[in-house]
């Protein structure tokens, strides 16, 4: 009395740093987070339940390779299944009990806008920073003067002919933003991030005129921001990161209805699971919301939705969340969408390599 029927489904997220932490420490943490594991699943399943889904962990834990140079590990393990996956973005270390495995949860939190760069422009000097956690603002430090006298006297010498103060101050501006557009190309190769641009209108028209990183500059957002503090900063990015969202998703809609044009997309659930299955998964995009419970058909290629998953133990209780782990598996990639967005596409598609 008391006791879950149905045994659970644990997921164990361990990030992996190689360089600064040897094997032997890696194994000592998911020792102990084995630990707590048979704790909590002892105490709110039966004993025998218990014990299937640790000796499976156990097991996992004996195939764990240290030497790799992915960021994370997943030990997922039920009743009926277990798989190891590395990943190649950072986790924080949990655990996860319950009816399905964390791994829709982890691809889509990896996939949030966690770093990215502020240019801020102003007809006096530009500032660089760096976002990074909660969206925290970091000046960086540069290798050029970023104010604009510092480029008076590098314009080009017919400037000093010039009987219009107006054309001359443009021409001097139009010189600091292109060494401005340079130390961004440092930056960006120290940190990839997108680039998210703030000034006066005017000043931004000509920096896009001389920028060759418009493929990086994630928005433009008018205004001037050179006496703002941070709470401002984050305040006017905001918007540029929403509509950066909806770029990306529109993006995704389109490589998915270009790709059906070549013959290369599975929709829906059961062409996406034959597809992973014979290993010929390169991008799964789904909705945020899509879940499917499904019965195994004859062949491991076929699934079927199962109406009763409650009634029936041998249920994968969302194929889905099975279908993200054979993606990333083998090396393809996941994308989220708004739900409604692949309604035409059943609400999940899967791109294939051929």
């Amino acid at each position: 009395m008391g006791r879950v029927p149905l045994p659970p489904a644990v997921s164990i997220l361990l990030p992996m740093h190689p360089v600064f932490s040897p094997g032997s420490e890696l194994q000592h943490r998911l020792k102990i987070a084995l630990e707590n594991t048979g704790h909590r699943l002892r105490k709110n399943y039966t004993a025998e339940a218990a014990a299937v889904i640790l000796a499976r962990l156990d097991k996992l834990r004996l195939q764990l390779r240290s030497d790799t140079e992915h960021k994370s590990v997943a030990l997922y393990a039920s009743q009926l299944h277990s798989k190891l996956v590395y990943l190649d973005v950072p986790v924080e270390e949990h655990i996860v009990i319950g009816d399905s495995f964390a791994i829709r949860d982890l691809v889509a939190d990896s996939k949030q806008l966690r770093g990215y760069l502020v240019l801020l422009l102003s007809d006096r000097e530009c500032r660089f920073y760096l976002a990074g956690e909660a969206h925290h603002l970091r000046l960086l430090k540069t290798t050029i003067p970023t104010e604009v006298f510092a480029y008076v006297n590098e314009k080009p010498q017919r400037v000093a002919n010039f009987s219009d103060p107006g054309e001359r101050k443009e021409v001097v501006e139009d010189k600091f933003l292109h060494h401005m557009d340079e130390e961004l190309s440092r930056i960006l190769v120290l940190h990839p991030l997108p680039v998210f641009v703030l000034g006066p209108e005017k000043i931004l028209g000509h920096f896009k005129q001389h920028s060759h990183h418009h493929a990086r500059i994630a928005g433009f957002a008018h205004g001037n921001y050179l006496d703002a503090g941070e709470p401002e900063l984050q305040l006017a990015v905001q918007p540029c990161m929403a509509q950066w969202q909806r770029q990306k998703q529109r993006s995704l809609l389109d490589q998915v209805e270009t790709v059906a044009s070549y013959k290369r997309l599975s929709v829906g659930i059961r062409e996406a699971w034959a597809a992973a299955v014979q290993k010929n998964a390169r991008l799964l995009v789904v909705e945020k919301g899509f879940r499917f419970p499904a019965r195994r058909g004859d062949m491991p290629d076929r699934i079927f939705r199962e109406d009763a998953p409650d009634e029936n133990p041998w249920c994968i209780p969302d194929a889905v969340d099975e279908l993200i782990c054979q993606v990333i598996d083998q090396g393809g990639d996941v994308e989220f969408v708004d739900d409604g967005t692949l309604e035409e596409f059943d609400r999940i598609a899967l791109i294939r390599y051929y």
